[in-house]
């Protein structure tokens, strides 16, 4: 028997009334029952953000963002904190890696993923005209 059946006990009340409170009870004790599992759900999400905070942690990864911002110009993301500059590839993969300076651009020890500096292009050497005269055609 519901709460409000219960409530209503020893009370004379017509039977289509009391269909009424029955269907009521049922509606009361499912809204319940929803309201106690998205209280349990509540429980879980936050139970596996604060999981995800502990393993972000673990393994150095910063939340959302993380401090980098990206470099249009050179195609690359740069933490302002740190000086240092990561791999557009593996961010997109999950994974935080440092960039090596080369010579004229950065390379991800991870992936292999090489990116050149728009600032610091290699010198093109020139050698002489191409064609009947040139290399070979002497």
């Amino acid at each position: 028997m519901g709460q409000l059946l219960e409530a209503l006990k020893g009370i004379a009340i017509p039977s289509s009334a009391e269909q009424v409170v029955r269907e009521a009870d049922v509606a009361y004790s499912k809204r319940a029952e929803t309201a106690s599992y998205i209280d349990h759900l509540e429980v879980k999400i936050k139970n596996l953000e604060a999981e995800l905070e502990q393993l972000r942690a673990d393994k150095g990864i910063p939340k959302e963002g993380g401090g980098l911002e990206f470099d249009s110009h050179k195609g690359i993301y740069h933490e302002s904190s740190t000086g240092l500059n990561y791999c557009p590839k593996c961010l997109a993969d999950k994974k935080r890696s440092p960039l090596k300076v080369e010579r004229h651009g950065w390379q991800c020890g991870v992936c292999g993923s090489w990116y050149g500096n728009p600032d610091n292009p290699p010198r093109v050497i020139s050698r002489g005209p191409r064609g009947p005269k040139g290399w070979m055609g002497a």
